[in-house]
């Protein structure tokens, strides 16, 4: 394949031509000035030349021009920026850092290829009060065996439970506490571990808990876990390396636990293999797969990606026919346009690829992405080691819009979030997505990965029009549904201005992906690499289920050229499947789940109602006449949150949409109305946050909203604290654990 790369400060691959000077969205070398404290800003006007004209007077240079969002950037010294915020008109914004984070781990050995795509279980759900169940489908090589100076096992409520008191008569070898089961990892297989943990409020952040594998005389170690209180969490492993071996599976308490009153308590311990790769199931779980047979694969339809660039030798370019889908690769930041980090390959891989992922099962042909007949338009934001910046997102947001009829762009994806530090609107990277959104195209962004505590979506997810996805794990197990769940890390709602987020879950733990060799992430994800072939890779995040979400979106504008992006956002909405008990109540309030999980092809078929979403929202209005919303949530007196409807009354969880049909009455979470200080919390139901998903399959997630983080009016952003704080990250939603 020939290179698509060009280099530069601002690359491209369509044949464009560079203008002389400081084009639109272009940054600059860093300009020398007098004062050496000096900081990079993002200062907003009425025009961009309206701000230009200020700073030559002021003599203060422009690093690059940002118009849409009418702005500049540029370097200023404290006095500066004083000087500036005084100006009627005048905004300053401090750029803000963006980085990547991801998890490093263990070589993986390949294993041939062969036989068919069955799966098994090894497993132990301790429903039993026993230390010797067997739940799966083959057992273990015996029972848990615990050792120690310092601490105590017991099985009961489903549950292991490990609890020790640290003595201070004992050396730290002493109070170490292994538990630890024998198993055989078969050949020829996918193995990965996985189960869930709880610890309760005497846990200190301070502990900590190995995960191990002892093979022979070797101890591995897989992961050692950094505890803290009060948290339900899941975590997994690929045992690959072990395979066709007899080893001893543990997990450590090191140093004890330093209260006496702390416990963790373990819970569906875990081994699942299969010959079918366990990251290639997005398509069939959001039923793209189906879609596909009925001849929807996205054709005609141009996905934006603003990330860490693309490989432009990755096979997740090559459409079926054999046809490069990459029209162009632009990049805002030195070093062209060329993915050295991986996290946008994989997400491009995840939306888009058409050819079958590695597995070692023969008969495997379904295309490993969504939507196999798109188009992919690349703009690199973020270097070799994940990181950016505002300025540099909102440049490569302009350079887009810029480009946008050029290359018959669509659908924008946005895998990255930042914690929201003003309102929506007044956050310079939403402004620039809500110019995206005014302009028509389809935004689909993630919730960020540091849920699920409420009030967790990041910018800019938080922005209402555009849909936000949160992220759905299948649990390692293709075949079994019992065990699907919200992943523990996704971002939840409500938004600060009281808006439902997210919109919908999507396929976003443990997702395979065509990375490459050599590239950071690939070095963050050792331990998840393929053992089929050594390019592809598992990773997490909400990033990987917003790309699997506008690769939905690109089926449904295939099928309807014509559809608005409201249109869009109201039928992946609509479409979607909620997590409900066998009672009709919600196994996960709409703070967490949205709509449900994403059905790609019922989206297509709801096609017939779809003015559900955004209304009573202006997005004019709310860009240019300074006119803003909050949403429908609502906090009570008892620390819970509930919906609001449009007239007055609260919605009840109970009369919840089946199949497809909306809230009751037609209201919409994103009902829209102005934000009024003195509206007043009324009491309603609290969200149910059970752990059941309909036809019985099992989530284990339920987290309970705390005192600590609950929404209420008093705690609203003030102009006056706005963008003055410490600069604080925005990253790609990589998940920093596999689930």
């Amino acid at each position: 394949m020939n290179s698509l790369i060009t280099n530069g400060v601002l690359a491209l691959v369509a044949g464009l031509a560079m203008s002389a000077g400081l084009s639109d969205g272009q940054q600059s070398e860093p300009v020398e000035r007098k004062d050496p404290a000096t900081q990079r800003y993002i200062v907003k006007g009425e025009s961009v030349q309206a701000v230009e004209q200020q700073l030559q007077q002021d003599n203060i240079p422009v690093v690059s021009r940002l118009p849409i969002i009418n702005a500049v950037g540029a370097d200023l010294s404290d006095s500066e920026v004083d000087m500036l915020r005084a100006l009627p008109g005048f905004k300053v914004y401090q750029d803000r850092k963006l980085s990547v984070e991801a998890a490093s781990s263990l070589t993986i050995a390949p294993i041939s290829q062969s036989g068919s795509c069955s799966e098994f279980l090894v497993l132990d759900e301790f429903e039993n009060d026993s230390f010797s169940n067997n739940d799966g489908d083959r057992s273990w090589s015996g029972g848990w065996v615990a050792t120690g100076n310092s601490a105590s096992a017991s099985v009961s409520g489903g549950k292991l439970h490990l609890d020790t008191a640290s003595n201070a008569t004992l050396s730290a070898s002493q109070q170490e506490f292994n538990i630890e089961r024998k198993l055989y990892i078969n050949t020829n297989e996918y193995g990965y571990l996985s189960f869930d943990y709880s610890t309760n409020q005497f846990v200190d952040w301070h502990d900590d808990m190995e995960v191990f594998v002892v093979d022979g005389g070797t101890r591995t170690v897989l992961d050692s876990v950094q505890l803290e209180p009060k948290v339900n969490r899941s975590r997994s492993f690929n045992l690959g390396d072990f395979s066709g071996k007899e080893v001893w599976l543990g997990f450590s308490l090191g140093n004890g636990l330093k209260d006496s009153r702390a416990k963790i308590s373990l819970d569906n311990v875990k081994i699942a293999f299969s010959k079918d790769n366990p990251g290639a199931y997005a398509a069939s779980a959001v039923h793209a797969d189906q879609a596909q047979r009925s001849g929807y694969d996205g054709s005609g339809v141009t996905i934006a990606f603003v990330d860490s660039g693309v490989d432009s030798s990755s096979p997740a370019l090559v459409k079926a026919n054999g046809k490069n889908r990459l029209k162009a690769a632009y990049s805002v930041i030195p070093g062209g346009p060329e993915d050295a980090n991986g996290h946008g390959t994989h997400v491009i891989s995840v939306a888009t690829q058409a050819s079958a992922a590695p597995s070692l099962c023969q008969q495997n042909t379904q295309p490993l992405g969504i939507a196999p007949g798109a188009d992919v338009v690349s703009f690199r934001a973020f270097d070799a080691y994940g990181e950016g910046t505002y300025l540099g997102v909102i440049q490569a947001l302009d350079e887009l819009l810029t480009v946008k009829h050029q290359h018959s762009i669509d659908i924008v994806n946005l895998s990255f979030g930042a914690q929201p530090v003003s309102g929506y609107w007044d956050d310079p990277v939403n402004q620039a997505v809500m110019r995206l959104w005014e302009a028509g195209l389809v935004v689909v962004t993630s919730s960020g990965n540091v849920g699920p505590d409420p009030m967790t979506v990041t910018v800019p997810g938080n922005v209402p029009y555009v849909i936000t996805v949160g992220a759905y794990t299948n649990n390692y197990t293709n075949d079994n549904a019992n065990d699907d769940r919200v992943a523990s890390f996704s971002g939840a709602g409500p938004t600060q201005e009281g808006f439902v987020k997210p919109e919908l879950v999507a396929p976003g733990g443990h997702l395979l992906g065509h990375i490459g060799q050599n590239k950071t992430m690939t070095y963050d994800l050792n331990g998840f690499r393929d053992v089929v072939d050594p390019d592809y890779f598992l990773a997490s995040g909400t990033s990987q289920a917003a790309a699997v979400t506008s690769g939905a979106a690109a089926l449904i504008l295939q099928f309807d050229p014509g559809a608005s992006n409201d249109q869009v956002k109201c039928q992946l909405m609509r479409g979607a499947q909620p997590a409900a008990l066998s009672n009709g109540d919600l196994a996960y309030s709409p703070f967490r789940q949205g709509a449900g999980l994403l059905h790609a092809y019922y989206a297509i078929k709801y096609r017939f109602v779809r003015d559900c979403a955004n209304q009573g929202l202006d997005v004019v209005a709310d860009l240019y006449q300074d006119i803003h919303y909050t949403g429908p949530a609502r906090a009570d007196s008892n620390e819970g949150f509930y919906v609001l409807k449009n007239n007055g009354s609260v919605w009840n969880e109970g009369s919840f949409w089946n199949e497809g049909s909306f809230w009751n009455e037609g209201s919409v979470w994103n009902e829209g109305s102005f934000w009024n200080e003195g509206s007043v919390w009324n009491e309603g139901s609290f969200w149910n946050e059970g752990s059941i998903w309909n036809e019985g399959s099992v989530w284990n997630e339920s987290s309970v909203w705390n005192e600590s983080s609950v929404w209420n009016e008093g705690s609203f952003w003030h102009e006056s604290s706005i963008w003055n704080e410490a600069v604080k990250s925005m990253s790609l939603s990589v998940s920093w654990s596999q689930e």
